[in-house]
């Protein structure tokens, strides 16, 4: 049999809104053939944040705005040469926000 294997397909939620103080999950959805060897949740820009797992689970906090991405790792290995590693990410974007009720709420 040959398998024939492209970069995992990440999916991840583009926008979440959340009241400050409820907890709040990250989630990336990946789909690889081989499985994923690695799922990780990062933060990026100013005070980055990172997790490594599906699953990003946290406090919502005004700290927490920014931009995350969520990034999935393969190994190919072939019958004969090397084994590759291959990427895909998906991408978050975490706003801080005041609903109209002025709570205060952060949009992931």
């Amino acid at each position: 049999l040959i398998y024939i294997s492209d970069s995992p397909i990440v999916t991840s939620p583009a926008t979440v809104v959340a009241n400050v103080s409820t907890t709040v999950n990250l989630s990336c959805s990946v789909e690889a053939n081989p499985a994923a060897t690695e799922i990780r949740w990062d933060k990026l820009g100013p005070n980055p944040i990172s997790y490594i797992g599906p699953n990003f689970v946290f406090t919502a906090e005004k700290r927490f705005a920014g931009n995350y991405s969520c990034t999935a790792k393969s190994l190919l290995v072939p019958s004969e040469g090397p084994s590759e590693e291959v990427a895909s990410k998906g991408s978050t974007q975490v706003i801080d926000n005041v609903s109209r009720s002025d709570q205060e709420t952060v949009t992931l």
